[in-house]
């Protein structure tokens, strides 16, 4: 009885009650695909590290094999290359006796210098021939089933034993699944996007059963002239939502999987998985799937609350209850307890974060419609028509236009803290952490003797366009401070190879960095530790009691500026021949390379990886990218599920325009019949949706710089650089406006809504 009463009601409806109809339903779908792909996000993410997890040591140590008693065992070690800016995978095998059974994928390990690529590899060594041996002789190919995705590129590389086993376990069996995947930024950016994108399908469920309902106001007065009940109104108001709001879930679940070839890029970013990894968990799937319609029927009933229990009263004007102004001084209040804890910094880590976000996104949504109130009420002094109705409409009903415009602020915050918070996820702004200097190559050769250095560094400086390379021995001084990064080498050589133009070595025989390692360095005790020994040995092998340990630190020294977080540069440079110090007892493990032609680059890793198979080269443009590559890959997240929910809000926005619109009917009929135009009516419209949406975007902006900052008060200066992140979202928040205002082309057809229906 009560579909075909909802039957019923939608064969007989007109144009406005099937624009609000096909609101909800594809508002639902499109809550249910952000959703379905917010949720695909983990489990993406695990299946890539579990095709990959045999190229790790495995979590059970009994897999560690005994070399000694062990007939079959196999070295993995896996190492990042590039082929011009594409990252490559490349992992390294050794395979002793009969080895261990390879992963799915891999048809078998490669001997010493063969080796397996991927398909995407195969394409770009194709473009560039003059990197086709780098990686040996390829004798096979890599399938999907140990790829991270179809554009992954992956080199698997035969080598020997004694390559490997410096820098290696010997192991009897490969890991087959990788650890959980537990990314504290990432279980925070995806906890945020959760409850920002479930927020505008929610308020767009309220203006749109808000708007149903009173468009079907008439209708139900037939009902109840005709006898019917109030439950069975009830039932029409939940019918009507549960059958809209289930195709909009069906139509989002087939839009999200028919999508997903082009989501796995936007959301994951490269290697994008392939479009099967996008599959969250069936729990998760079940909840949205049943959640969204019973939340969206349950806001049907409390919206048409007022329809069911009196649906013969009518009113001329939309106008809202007053409400006193404790909200917003709520909102207030827990915008200033956000920021006083950001400042205080009373909770660290993930939980400051969280709570810092929650408060500051609960007091912006609890302000917005006080600034409503008053933005309608200073619109009203004006003397322009559209101002002044699109003003009296904003100070009647606030709250309303609030629901519409909520989304597309917590949208604007969100994104506006996580730039504010990692500004190396936009782009490469200046960071004390990676200071390497453009041009220059780092060469990690921990697997390689001195000699075989001695040699690569030789080969460096006949490649073209190589200006300098100098071997340097690394060690670690312990302050009890903080741990200084130690060079050993010549130091001019040094100055030159890594551009540290702001040293002059002279006849000193080290350089510092701060006054505060100045001080620490005075103390004639300090030694330089782990430094790598002249003999390689297994890197299970037991220390050879005998072996030199360390170096005493030389006291003359010129400053050297470097932050004391670097990774990348020296805090101290030890020259040893001017400091009387033997060094015959180590090896170096870094070789520093200047270049004047990008062109070398190449040249240089495929002299590094030729020489040793396990080196690391690095630049900084591939060591920032090391860095913040992940939060680069969360700030796809992050953008994505913004515009995401911009376009749940311009769906929002009209929805809640065309709410007032049919409340205002009668009001509007008045109007009309006193000659005001369709053309005012409708650029009263559009300033009602573009006013608070410019309005909400700037608040929303100066809270999240303001919460980020405070945040950031204690770690030292906030910067705004990743704020020109933020640009994709000015577009989308135009486009959600102007959906928004199309609800202006309802204006003509509003008056039928006060004709009584001949049923």
């Amino acid at each position: 009885m009560t579909f075909w009463l909802v039957g019923r009601l939608w064969r007989g409806a007109g144009p406005v009650q099937w624009a609000l109809t096909a609101v909800l339903v594809a508002t639902t779908a499109l809550a249910a695909v952000v959703l379905l792909a917010m949720a695909s996000v983990p489990a993406a993410f695990q299946s890539q590290e579990d095709r990959l997890a045999w190229t790790q040591f495995p979590r059970d140590w009994r897999a560690q094999a005994d070399p000694e008693a062990t007939a079959d065992y196999i070295y993995v070690y896996p190492v990042v290359d590039y082929i011009a800016d594409q990252r490559v995978t490349v992992v390294n095998v050794a395979t002793h006796g009969e080895g261990v059974a390879p992963p799915a994928g891999i048809p078998q390990f490669p001997a010493p210098g063969e080796t397996l690529i991927s398909p995407a590899l195969q394409d770009a060594l194709a473009q560039h021939p003059e990197v086709s041996r780098r990686y040996g002789k390829v004798v096979g190919g890599i399938t999907a089933e140990s790829l991270l995705g179809p554009n992954h590129l992956m080199a698997v590389r035969g080598a020997r034993e004694p390559q490997l086993d410096p820098v290696a376990v010997p192991i009897t069996e490969l890991s087959a699944e990788a650890a959980a995947v537990s990314s504290t930024t990432l279980t925070l950016l995806l906890s945020l996007a959760g409850v920002a994108l479930l927020v505008p399908p929610l308020l767009l469920a309220y203006t749109a059963t808000s708007a149903l309902t009173q468009a079907h106001r008439r209708r139900m007065a037939n009902l109840v002239i005709a006898g019917a009940p109030a439950a069975i109104i009830r039932r029409i108001v939940a019918g009507e939502a549960l059958m809209a709001s289930s195709l909009g879930v069906l139509v989002g679940g087939a839009t999200f999987f028919a999508l997903r070839p082009a989501l796995a890029g936007l959301l994951v970013g490269e290697p994008a998985p392939f479009p099967r990894d996008l599959a969250p968990a069936w729990p998760l799937v079940l909840m949205i799937a049943l959640g969204l319609p019973l939340i969206v029927v349950g806001i049907g009933l409390h919206t048409a609350r007022s329809a069911v229990h009196q649906p013969l009263v009518s009113t001329i004007t939309a106008r809202e209850q007053t409400r006193s102004g404790w909200p917003a001084a709520v909102g207030v209040l827990l915008f200033a307890s956000a920021l006083t804890l950001g400042w205080a910094g009373i909770f660290t880590g993930t939980r400051q974060t969280l709570l810092l976000m929650a408060l500051g996104g609960a007091g912006l949504v609890l302000v917005l419609p006080w600034l409503v109130r008053r933005t309608g009420q200073w619109m009203l002094t004006s003397r322009r028509p559209p101002l002044v109705l699109a003003g009296g409409w904003l100070e009647a009903a606030p709250w309303s236009t609030a629901r519409g415009v909520a989304a597309a602020s917590l949208a604007v915050f969100v994104a506006t803290v996580f730039v504010m918070l990692n500004p190396t996820a936009v782009a490469a702004v200046p960071d004390p952490v990676i200071q390497q200097a453009p041009g220059t190559i780092t060469i990690e050769a921990r697997a390689a003797s001195a000699d075989q250095v001695s040699a690569l560094v030789d080969d460096l400086r006949q490649i073209t366009g190589v200006q300098a390379a100098a071997p340097v021995i690394e060690g670690t001084v312990q302050t009890g401070q903080h741990p200084l990064t130690t060079w050993i080498g010549d130091c001019r050589q040094i100055a030159t190879a890594a551009e540290l133009s702001e040293i002059d070595c002279g006849d000193s025989s080290a350089a510092w960095t701060t006054s505060a390692a100045e001080a620490a360095l005075q103390d004639p005790a300090l030694q330089v530790t782990g430094l790598a020994p002249a003999t390689l040995r297994s890197l299970t092998a037991a220390p050879d009691p005998n072996e030199a340990e360390s170096l005493p630190v030389p006291a003359a020294m010129p400053e050297l500026r470097t932050a004391i977080a670097a990774t990348d540069r020296p805090h101290l440079i030890i020259d040893p021949a001017r400091a009387g110090l033997d060094v015959s007892d180590f090896r170096p493990t870094l070789v520093l390379v200047r270049t004047t032609d990008p062109q070398a680059l190449a040249h240089v890793r495929t002299a590094a990886l030729t020489t040793d198979p396990t080196s690391q080269v690095a630049t900084r443009a591939t060591s920032q990218k090391g860095y913040d590559g992940q939060l680069r890959q969360y700030y796809s997240i992050m953008l994505w599920g913004a515009i995401g929910t911009f376009l749940t809000a311009a769906a929002a926005l009209f929805a809640s325009a065309l709410t007032g619109i049919v409340r205002r009917s009668t009001s509007t009929a008045v109007l009309q019949a006193m000659g005001t135009s369709t053309r005012t009516l409708r650029a009263a419209v559009c300033l009602s949706v573009s006013a608070p949406m410019a309005l909400v975007a700037a608040l929303a902006l100066l809270v999240g710089i303001s919460c980020a900052s405070s945040l950031l008060y204690s770690l030292g200066s906030p910067t705004g650089a990743g704020l020109i992140g933020l640009w994709p979202l000015v577009p989308v928040m135009i486009l959600a406006t102007a959906a928004g205002a199309t609800a202006a082309l309802a204006i003509p057809k509003s008056a039928r809504l006060n004709e009584l229906p001949g049923e």
